[in-house]
């Protein structure tokens, strides 16, 4: 086994329960879905010691540990200045192993991103210390060969084998008006989205179905939201303009006071991934546009569609095969009728094939892994084919 420095996602919640929404957001790294990432990437893997946190001194990180681990996210990004973590691999002799890079961009038909100069140094340092870089989908191998970075395995996403079972399975249940729907969104990042109005008119409905039919909303990273919900009663006059700005940009049809009493009824944040397990096992169906926030469904086996709306979700799903619809053809959402039609099948086929090839990863990178029931390639040495 061996001595791991983690970089990137965070790889277990904030151990001060009393810090306060605020401190368990900012260790989060503004986004509750990365906890998905990074502890799932920790659990993944055997070690005798491991650090995350406070950047040591490259003395101390050459002399007590044998590999730096990065848990990363959608870094090929115009605005993701990746500098700081290549100025901490520089600085020290640790070989690297890292898995979910992924590019963001409103779809596929952006060939090339412009990146910042930290960015680019980043990619070249860990191209030259990892003999393989695990990427999210083939949209960025793609993106990252033309930038001269060859070494990529498209792998998914570390969350995905959280489950360390080769043969997940989803329970679907026979569909009834009373199923138990689990909704999540994208409302503070409909920037990204391969269509801005088309994004505003798909979650306009999912706010609107979580209010209507008493769904539960997860939220991940949306402000004021987040704040509204970890806020005490005598806080409701919070981000008054902040609410009211929403309403209109969403067209919800109603005023910024329903909005908030709409917000602290049904929305819900976890910042431990025991307690969203907890609630999501609870649950026969997750639907909305937030990879991570169905990701946690189907590795706990319910059933779950993502609303594809940019180049990473899409990338995700195709190459999952979790089951999705295009945010072109979301149209009216009617969660029954999706419910009705998503087919796993496809899903748990290619889950066991993405399966063995991650456990393949782990071991061309020289690590002990808990992905024990994976199946070696036929013939030795061969790849397992995901197109």
């Amino acid at each position: 086994m061996k001595n791991f420095v983690f970089l990137g996602a965070p790889v277990q919640p904030l151990a001060d329960h009393n810090g306060g929404f605020h401190a368990h957001f900012t260790h989060s790294g503004e986004n509750t879905g990365n906890l998905l990432i990074g502890q799932s990437f920790r659990e993944l893997l055997k070690y005798d010691s491991a650090h995350f946190g406070e950047i040591l001194q490259p003395a101390e990180m050459n002399e007590r540990f044998d590999m730096l681990v990065v848990s990363a996210a959608n870094f090929i990004y115009p605005k993701a200045d990746m500098g700081f973590l290549a100025q901490i691999i520089e600085s020290c002799n640790l070989p690297v192993m890292i898995a979910g890079l992924g590019a963001q961009a409103p779809d596929h038909s952006v060939r090339s991103i412009e990146l910042p100069p930290g960015t680019l140094r980043f990619l070249s340092v860990v191209s030259e210390r990892a003999c393989i870089i695990g990427v999210r989908g083939h949209y960025t191998a793609e993106i990252l060969n033309g930038l001269g970075v060859k070494n990529v395995m498209p792998l998914g996403c570390p969350s995905l084998y959280r489950s360390h079972r080769r043969d997940l399975k989803i329970t679907k249940r026979e569909a009834h008006p009373g199923l138990k729907i689990s909704i999540n969104g994208s409302r503070n990042v409909l920037r990204h989205a391969s269509s801005v109005q088309g994004a505003v008119n798909l979650e306009r409905q999912l706010v609107l179905l979580a209010k209507q039919n008493n769904y539960s909303y997860v939220l991940q990273n949306e402000f004021p939201e987040l704040e509204i919900v970890s806020s005490s009663e005598r806080d409701l006059a919070l981000n008054e303009e902040q609410l009211a700005g929403i309403v209109v940009q969403l067209r919800l049809g109603f005023d910024k006071d329903v909005f908030r009493e709409h917000i602290r009824r049904h929305c819900v944040v976890f910042h431990s991934l025991e307690e969203w397990d907890a609630y999501i096992q609870g649950m026969d169906f997750s639907l909305g546009s937030r990879f991570h926030g169905n990701v946690i469904a189907l590795t706990n086996g319910v059933p779950a569609v993502v609303f594809a709306h940019d180049s990473r979700t899409t990338e995700l799903c195709e190459l999952t095969h979790i089951p999705h619809i295009r945010l072109e053809n979301a149209g009216l959402v009617d969660p029954l009728a999706i419910y009705n039609a998503a087919d796993f099948s496809g899903f748990e086929v290619r889950y066991r094939q993405l399966y063995d090839e991650f456990a393949r990863f782990l071991d061309i990178c020289g690590v002990e892994h808990r992905l024990e029931d994976a199946q070696k390639p036929n013939p030795p040495g061969g790849a397992v084919r995901l197109s």
